[in-house]
């Protein structure tokens, strides 16, 4: 992107979920590096709520944001979007957990563990997603701590005050040696990043060149995800 002291023949605004920056954005900036090398590009590192509210905002050009099953988020005409991917649930614990050396492990046998939630506002996305996983497999999660960080989330489960449910793609985020993650068994539930631009004829023209970028780059790597 711009490293000199020219002035940027434009400037774009991309807000994101941490997620999609480690999967999809290397590319992505790669892409447009070599496209138009005198653009500015601002990256948002944020939430999927304050990322879509971004682009309703018209503060981003486009954002990639977590959606989950039956999400109503978006259901207005002047948004439109593009799945990239989709990824199942995990649990997550302490690699002292009596489940950590598993291969696959049925969500009921969590039924009694402390959960570390994700906030209902904050993180609707996730929030619903964990809720609604444990309500399928009989139960409601006994929740300790409800909307910390990832890292935090991390740090504390390490600690085994806790575990919690989190998207696959979530999970490769995580650096602690001394968390492990395992597979859930018959989990239906699928987390899925989405990438969203405002679609109008006032749309500006640089917001319809990044997402063709986007889609050309991505055409090929998200059919290996959905």
């Amino acid at each position: 992107m711009q490293h000199s002291k020219k002035v940027p023949q434009a400037i774009i605004h991309i807000s994101t979920v941490p997620s999609a920056a480690n999967l999809w954005l290397p590319s992505l900036v790669k892409r447009m590096g070599e496209t138009n090398a005198d653009a500015e590009l601002y990256l948002d590192e944020t939430t999927s709520k304050v990322a879509i509210q971004s682009i309703k905002k018209q503060k981003s050009h486009i954002a990639f944001v977590r959606m989950s099953p039956d999400s109503n988020e978006l259901d207005q005409e002047n948004l439109s979007t593009y799945e990239l991917s989709q990824h199942p649930l995990m649990a997550v614990v302490s690699k002292e957990h009596r489940f950590a050396n598993d291969d696959i492990l049925d969500l009921k046998q969590l039924k009694d563990e402390p959960f570390i939630h994700y906030h209902p506002k904050n993180s609707p996305e996730l929030y619903y997603l964990l809720e609604r996983a444990c309500l399928q497999a009989g139960f409601v999660p006994n929740t300790i701590c409800s909307g910390p960080e990832i890292m935090t989330i991390e740090t504390l489960i390490s600690h085994g005050l806790g575990v919690t449910l989190m998207p696959e793609d979530m999970v490769q985020l995580l650096r602690n040696d001394s968390v492990k993650s395992v597979r859930l068994s018959d989990q239906v539930l699928m987390s899925s990043i989405t990438m969203i631009w405002e679609d109008t004829p006032y749309t500006p023209q640089v917001t319809r060149e990044v997402v063709g970028i986007a889609k050309d780059e991505f055409s090929s790597i998200a059919s290996q995800y959905l």
